[in-house]
């Protein structure tokens, strides 16, 4: 996360802080949980569900790190940027989407309650 040459110093220090929360809500010590390849074994998908229609990657994290899936971190190298992103238009709609998707992961694995609805979060995808 932090070898990536285009990243300013508030991108890092946001992704620092993101991978924190993420790493906070699923019980888990990953130090780049907003990106990154991930592979999942066929039973640990089984055990998944995501609902966020924008970033699987944070809420599949949350949701393995609660059930206690194995995880890991494993370095690359990443290629040159080519463009700018087209997921998100601004960093500040990024931090809502991610948020609310944080927060909906968080809120159907819940270590205390499986069963919570998360319903009264969706409209923070929006």
């Amino acid at each position: 996360m932090h070898l990536v040459e285009h990243f300013s110093k508030s991108k890092i220090a946001l992704q620092k802080f993101g991978s924190n929360i993420v790493n906070l809500a699923a019980g888990t010590d990953l130090p780049d949980a907003a990106s990154g390849f991930r592979a999942y074994s066929r039973d640990s998908l089984m055990h998944l569900n995501t609902i966020t229609r924008f970033s699987y990657c944070m809420e599949t994290i949350i949701q393995a790190g609660n059930k206690k899936a194995e995880d890991a971190s494993v370095p690359i190298v990443t290629n040159e940027k080519t463009r700018e992103s087209r997921l998100f238009n601004s960093t500040f709609q990024h931090i809502r989407m991610s948020a609310g998707a944080i927060i909906r992961a968080t809120s159907c694995t819940s270590r205390t309650s499986s069963s919570r609805s998360w319903r009264p979060f969706s409209a923070s995808s929006a």
